[in-house]
């Protein structure tokens, strides 16, 4: 279509939508033509027509995609040549090949021919095929080309047939065979030919039974046919006849097909052609020899996806892209070829196999290998709000299962697959809508697409593959052979995708999928799977089924059989390893219990009896089912390995977990484990380490075994809580037990003697065993925590550190995990941005080898500070994080490498803020800001005393803040508690800042952050507790000031008086809003926040103690008496409004209604079988205080009229309406 026919026809579509056609002008004066005109994309268009209007443009490109989608003729690759033919290696009738007859290529690269044999008279088309072969066989011997003739091929339009369309026919093969072996033995008498002329191979036609396109393959190597002429007996024209035959000699023509040599010109073809042509063909047939031996496919795979190396020693985030399986890989075929998706844990699955939940790799995935992802459709990301975005973001967070996306059609929903075009107009914007906010979630740099093409069926995939580029430079493509791979690597090419350097580097083409599947496992270090089993009641032992692990994902078994199925030599390697890691201070592994890499502390017998004392006891019905026994330790102390030595011990006596992460299905998994074909289970042991949500789910536990009361004599299960805490208290209760950072002697002769051992095995083998002194977790411990020899190694190892790098890492590292109370690791992928190392781009001067990230290139001495390992902490993905062994180790690298760079906590972190961290929004970014938010905010959780009561020492705020408060300035803390609040709007740190500005009494700013903070999160009743609180503090600064400095009863004035009302009345009707919201909301404890109740009785409290410092209110008489009569008022008081007075008579009201609503709370906490906390306990005494405190106030005077009122007075108490005199508070339901 020419640039002016474009024009006309677009413009006929232009006006059906009511768009200008001024553009189409510029089109046309530019020389778009059709053929141009659909290889278009809005980038071109930019270029074309910078003016233009955006719902012009947008028009354009969606025009010329549907175009061009529609006028694409579906394209078949051809058998690689040379190769046979595989179950993957069929044809699809009316698809189209290029029929293109290459005549200018190496000598090597095949020359093809292309016939379309009608096959209605059999003898005719097998006398038409012979014909046909052996003139081409003759000229690629002649030539020395290598070459492949097609049978079943339209070589042209034809009839019915178009160019290029296949065809096929329906001959016997053993005809067909017969036929060209009989041509080949009469027609050449070079025995060679045989040696170099293929078999007849025959390519199946999809769903048309025994029809086939016929091939022949000729390799004329020089090994077999040296310098020689090749004759033939006949020369194959229809019009000679048997009697006049003549041997002649076939070449190509210019326009490649074969034509007899003239006699004129055989001289010439002798002597001058032949021997450059032969001596071409060697040099030729010698580099391609190289270049196949250099080619390693194993390398290159390893090249695209660990950067080289033979395991991942940095973190990427895996994305994998499947097509539709062929017909012919079933399950059996699949088994031991995709056990590699398990390992890998792909960030998601793009399938366009729309069967792959009945007979693809998702049955696989979840038969073979004990998987069950995460089902997604494009219809879960069809017309997408952001806030319905944003809530699948965060569900994807939090999911422990790998994310497998249906997105070409569902067969189980009932959702059909699509053709490229409906499938570009129905379903491509909601795969961009799950692209997006997959590659959001996630750093680019670090993202690796696997493409993985099982069979040719691919033609939506390479659609989605355009969309899929735009996102990410690292990629590699896998196909067992260059048949099922040529298309998608074409159509990547002509769309401008990719180079033709990066498909030679990416595309990994003829490793078998078994090949594939061993070396991925082992590059993903993958864990050895072997079937284990657990106790029952009874004392024998059952083997778990297969896939039953998978319905315990959130749970971590401990099992001696984890090595059974590897050999002597395998599990000598990965227990040496455990060993290692453990000792460099990675969390600790079952196998290192098993085999005695750890010691049993001193408080192990006295936890063991704690543990099996709640285990055995008998329990009653008004007794709690769920027992739980807690360990303080201080972090570093190895409170988590103290534990789970407990569960290794009970075993084999009772079924034993460590909870890895508490989900929505963790109660139903215990609750499974524990009754697994068991039909009288014992109480099961569980380890909960330090999470927040172990209150909610012993609430969910108790609901679960009081549903099987009538068959519980003992507890339903008890829980081990690790929980770390700086300080232990110095009494423990009944159910506790406290580890210190210190070991006994005895604990250290363990140490002492391994050590030895280490020192010993290093010495014998110091190539295969690591060197002792890198071990530091462990050489702490064996030193006892000593303060001066962990100064020592700290700068033993940090003068060695000269990289400015390397320094930034480290204190960072240092500052968050001193100062973070959960001691939590760290992303390693957060610091990509903060140390601006070059972007992670292929390196095609190395093979094409992924560049590394910046974590695999660390010296060996920041190595030993800081440990980098992989962890689970916040979902079910495996990242590596990085943080340091115990928080005494922190403090002394922080305080170190401030001394060197002469900076201060604040400074660093001031350092730290400025990268923005908040400002990015991938998952690791996400726990990043959570670590860098509760380092602000969050205080120890053992900072009140036993009796629940705070503390004085700094516990009103974090570690941090009360460090850099005390050490630097009051200012300092705000101008760092304002920048991170600028940058990440957080309505927790508002909070903080408020609550800070009432500690420095700065009543403004305390006034503007808590209004932000409720703003921001109105529905919070913690943080509108704290907006109260800043009226109640101002009230309680003024009457403590009052009593501490003032020498008389008396300290306010009237106007005094008016203005705390006013302080008052604020603050109790926010604290109204608080306890409104409080009715609507339940916390994570499962219990009303009562904060609000207690701050409007406080706030009460304090202005009657303010009331009783003035002069009017002076005489405790007159104070309870206008406090309890409706009516009573003395001329004293008239300097209160109407306002003022309904204010004050009301509060014996409200404090009366606060406490009936504290009283009833407390009442259904003690008919609950949940246990009061410490908490509970404070609060249920401090509302006995509060009330003997209003009892001095209102006393037990009640309704009872003052004796100094007159009649007509006394009797107003009965005409006044009772809310007259109440505050107008509202009550705002959020």
């Amino acid at each position: 279509m020419s640039p002016a026919h474009l024009k006309v026809h677009l413009a006929n579509l232009f006006q059906k939508e009511n768009l200008p056609i001024d553009d189409l002008e510029t089109l046309e004066k530019k020389g778009v033509s059709g053929s141009t005109f659909v290889s278009i994309d809005s980038e071109k268009l930019d270029n074309l027509l910078p003016n233009a209007a955006s719902d012009v443009k947008q028009h354009l490109t969606t025009l010329a995609k549907e175009v061009s989608l529609a006028v694409t003729k579906n394209t078949q690759a051809l058998r690689e040549f040379d190769t046979k033919v595989t179950h993957l290696c069929k044809y699809v009738p009316s698809y189209f090949t290029d029929v293109y007859v290459n005549t200018r290529s190496k000598l090597t690269y095949p020359i093809k021919n292309f016939h379309l044999v009608k096959d209605k008279h059999p003898q005719k088309a097998l006398k038409r095929i012979t014909h046909e072969a052996l003139q081409f066989i003759s000229a690629c011997l002649n030539d020395r080309r290598n070459g492949t003739i097609y049978f079943g091929i339209c070589p042209n339009d034809e009839g019915a047939f178009r160019e290029g369309e296949i065809v096929g026919l329906r001959l016997p093969k053993e005809d067909v065979n017969a036929a060209v072996q009989d041509a080949l033995c009469g027609s050449f008498m070079d025995d060679a030919v045989k040696k170099v002329v293929r078999d007849v191979v025959f390519v199946p036609l999809t769903g048309t039974g025994e029809r086939y396109v016929i091939e022949i393959d000729v390799v004329p190597s020089f090994e077999f046919l040296g310098d020689d002429i090749i004759w033939s007996t006949e020369d194959h024209r229809a019009e000679c006849s048997k009697n006049n035959q003549t041997p002649v000699i076939f070449r190509f023509s210019d326009y490649g097909y074969p034509e007899i040599l003239p006699n004129e010109k055989f001289n010439h073809f002798k002597n001058v052609q032949l021997p450059k042509i032969v001596e071409q063909r060697k040099l030729e047939e010698i580099n391609f020899t190289k270049g196949k031996k250099w080619q390693d496919l194993r390398t290159q795979l390893l090249n695209c996806v660990t950067g080289g190396s033979e395991f991942l020693t940095d973190s990427i985030y895996p994305f994998l892209v499947t097509s539709p399986l062929d017909t012919d890989m079933t399950q059996e075929y699949l088994k031991d070829k995709t056990e590699f998706v398990k390992h890998l844990h792909p960030r998601v699955v793009f399938d366009f196999n729309e069967n792959s939940a009945n007979a693809g790799l998702l049955k696989s995935l979840e038969e073979h290998h004990t998987e069950t992802p995460r089902i997604l459709t494009t219809e879960n990301f069809n017309q997408i709000t952001t806030e319905k975005a944003n809530e699948l973001k965060e569900s994807l967070y939090n999911e422990r299962r790998i994310p497998w996306l249906f997105c070409n059609g569902h067969r189980e929903q009932s959702i059909a697959s699509l053709k490229p075009l409906e499938w570009y107009r129905k379903r491509s914007l909601s795969f961009q809508n799950a692209l997006k906010i997959f590659t959001d979630m996630y750093k680019r740099e670090r993202t690796v697409v696997i493409i993985c093409l099982f069979s040719p069926n691919y033609e939506t995939l390479i659609e989605a593959c355009e969309e899929i580029f735009k996102h990410t430079e690292h990629w590699v493509v896998l196909s067992e052979t260059e048949f099922v791979a040529r298309n998608w690597q074409d159509k990547m090419l002509s769309k401008n995708r990719v180079d033709k350097r990066e498909i030679q580097n990416k595309s990994v083409i003829g490793l078998q999928w078994e090949n594939v599947n061993q070396i991925l496992c082992r590059a993903a270090n993958a864990s050895i799977s072997s079937p284990y089993s657990i106790v029952c009641s009874t004392g024998h032992f059952i083997q778990v089924e297969s896939n039953q692990p998978n319905d315990w994902s959130d749970l971590s078994i401990p099992s001696d059989d984890f090595l059974a199925n590897v050999s002597d030599t395998e599990r000598d390697e990965i227990v040496k390893n455990v060993e290692e890691k453990f000792y460099r201070g990675d969390q600790v592994d079952w196998l290192n219990f098993q085999f005695g890499h750890v010691f049993l502390r001193n408080k192990h017998c006295e936890l063991k009896k704690v543990v099996e004392q709640a285990l055995t006891s008998p329990v009653k019905d008004d007794q709690e089912m769920i027992k739980k026994i807690t360990i303080l330790h201080q972090p570093g102390a190895g409170g988590t390995t103290f534990a789970k030595q407990i569960l290794w011990d009970e075993r084999k006596l009772y079924r034993c977990c460590v909870v890895n992460e508490i989900t929505d299905q963790t109660c139903e998994q215990l609750d499974g484990f524990r009754n697994y074909k068991d039909p009288n289970p014992k109480p099961i042991l569980i380890l909960v380490d330090n999470n927040k949500n172990l209150k909610r789910l012993k609430y969910e536990l108790e609901l679960k075994a009081r549903e099987q009361l009538q068959h519980l004599d003992v507890c339903y299960c008890t829980i081990i809580a690790c929980e770390r805490t700086p300080e232990l208290p110095a009494q423990t209760m009944d159910n506790e037990v406290a580890l210190r950072q210190e070991l006994t002697p005895e604990e250290l002769i363990f140490l002492k003697n391994k050590y030895t051992i280490l020192i010993q095995n290093y010495k014998e083998n110091h190539k295969t065993n690591v060197d002792p002194k890198f071990l530091i977790a462990f050489n702490i411990m064996r030193e006892n925590y000593d303060q001066t020899y962990i100064a020592n190694i700290v700068s033993e190892f940090l003068n060695e550190i000269k990289s400015p790098d390397e320094c930034f890492l480290l204190k960072i590292v240092a500052l968050l995990n001193v100062y973070d109370p959960d001691f939590e690791e760290i992303p390693v992928s957060c610091f990509d941005t903060l140390l601006n190392p070059q972007p992670g781009s292929a390196n095609c001067d190395q093979g094409g080898a992924r560049k590394l990230h910046w974590e695999s290139e660390l010296s060996e001495s920041i190595k030993v500070l800081l440990n980098i390992s992989s962890y689970r902490k916040y979902t079910g993905i495996r990242t590596q994080c990085v943080k340091m062994f115990c928080k005494v180790m922190a403090r002394e690298v922080l305080d170190q490498i401030k001394k060197r760079l002469g900076q201060k906590d604040s400074g660093i972190m001031l350092e730290l803020l400025e990268k923005n961290i908040f400002q990015q929004d991938t998952l690791d970014y996400q726990q990043l800001s959570i670590i860098v938010n509760n380092v602000f905010k969050k205080r120890s959780s053992r900072t009140q005393r036993r009796d629940g009561s705070n503390r004085s020492n700094g516990s009103k705020f974090s570690e941090f803040i009360h460090h850099v408060d005390s050490n630097e300035n009051a200012e300092t803390v705000i101008r760092l508690l304002e920048k991170v609040f600028s940058q990440n709007k957080n309505p927790s740190i508002a909070q903080v800042l408020a609550r800070f500005y009432i500690d420095k009494k700065m009543w403004i700013k305390a006034e503007e952050y808590a209004k932000r903070a409720t703003e921001l999160c109105p529905k919070s009743s913690f943080l509108m507790h704290t907006y109260g609180l800043v009226f109640q503090s101002q009230i309680l600064e003024k009457v403590s000031s009052g009593n501490v400095h003032s020498q008389q009863a008396v300290k306010f004035s009237e106007s005094d008086i008016c203005d705390l009302i006013k302080l008052a009345t604020k603050g109790i009707e926010i604290f109204r809003k608080g306890q409104t919201i409080c009715e609507l909301e339940r916390s994570t404890q499962e219990k009303n926040n009562l904060a609000s109740y207690f701050g409007e009785l406080e706030t009460i409290v304090e202005i009657l103690n303010a009331l009783q410092m003035s002069i009017p209110f002076q005489h405790k008489d007159v104070l309870q008496n206008f406090l309890t009569h409706p009516a009573y008022k003395t001329n004293q008081h008239n300097f209160l409004n109407r306002e003022n007075i309904s204010f004050i008579k009301s509060l014996e009201k409200s404090s009366h209604e606060a406490m009936r609503r504290l009283d009833d709370e407390f009442l259904q906490m003690k008919k609950q079988f949940s246990s009061n906390t410490k908490k509970d306990e404070y609060n249920k005494r401090k509302l006995i205080d509060m009330k003997a405190k209003l009892d001095l106030f209102f006393g037990e005077v009640g309704l009872k009229a003052p004796n100094n009122l007159n009649e007509r007075e006394r009797s107003v108490n009965t005409d006044i309406e009772e809310q007259d005199f109440l505050v107008p508070l509202p009550s705002t339901v959020y």
